[in-house]
């Protein structure tokens, strides 16, 4: 575990010591899927959503996870039980710790449970930690401009702490990289005959959620946002940055920030038609 994530793992050793070992293996295999419902619901509570955009959030990760696309990008079901295991935890750390910094920020305090989800994070797989390592820096940004030092400096405490906690693994790992084996290259594929076709019928409730929250300044839109406009461009320019990039490892999160933003637009639609202010 010098090269590799070691929290999923170590959990299974851990486990293991309760319960037969294959049994152990089985169920953190599959922790990332049934923890991606709630840790969806929770992200969206965390960020002040209002009903019913939570629990129609959480439900939207469904067509997510078992959308029959690809067998080995990642968190999908498939991939999951193709050893994808690190990668399907770490996307619900990746929202759990979004959610809960997002929340330490507007209240300007530091929480240790942020800082465990983000350990977990980043102990747990590359491109959640890279992602949510992007977003985290926005953040400070999306309030009102006399509340902007502050969130950074809550925002700053806690990632140093989380690097710290995990710096006796990143450092050998970092020290090592040279040593470590490549990814590969980017797949020749048509990105959008990836996506199902109900990623395309709900399109334009994206957009609307996007314009919405944009005019009414409803900031937490620009966390899904922001997903999906800087992994399409990892997607597209990544490798030429390092070939640690691979263009099909940024699609689940292409799909996950649409789909949700997708959802978001059907509840504010449901929303207004009931004459409801959000």
């Amino acid at each position: 575990f010098q090269y590799y994530f070691p929290l999923p793992y170590f959990l299974i050793a851990i486990l293991s010591l309760l319960l037969p070992f294959n049994i152990a293996f089985r169920v953190v295999s599959i922790l990332g899927v049934f923890s991606l419902p709630v840790s969806t619901f929770i992200f969206c509570r965390c960020i002040k959503l209002p009903r019913p955009i939570p629990l129609l959030s959480a439900a939207s990760t469904l067509p997510f996870l078992f959308v029959s696309s690809h067998t080995m990008w990642g968190v999908n079901v498939y991939s999951t039980l193709a050893g994808m295991i690190a990668n399907s935890i770490g996307f619900s750390f990746m929202l759990l710790f979004l959610g809960h910094i997002y929340e330490d920020a507007e209240d300007r305090s530091c929480r240790m449970r942020t800082i465990l989800y983000g350990f977990s994070l980043v102990t747990s797989h590359f491109f959640t930690t890279v992602i949510a390592s992007t977003i985290v820096i926005i953040l400070p940004f999306i309030r009102r401009p006399t509340l902007i030092p502050q969130a950074i400096i809550t925002i700053l405490k806690e990632g140093v702490i989380i690097l710290l906690l995990s710096a006796w693994w990143l450092v050998p790992l970092i020290a090592k990289h040279e040593y470590s084996v490549d990814f590969g290259e980017n797949w020749k594929i048509s990105l959008l005959k990836t996506f199902p076709v109900h990623f395309f019928y709900l399109a334009p409730f994206a957009f609307f959620a996007v314009f919405y929250c944009l005019y009414y300044r409803i900031h937490s839109i620009y966390i899904p946002l922001s997903i999906f406009l800087f992994s399409l461009c990892l997607y597209f320019f990544g490798f030429k940055l390092s070939p640690v990039f691979i263009n099909i490892r940024l699609w689940p999160f292409l799909f996950f920030a649409t789909i949700i933003m997708e959802t978001w637009g059907i509840a504010i639609v449901l929303k207004l038609s009931k004459n409801k202010s959000l």
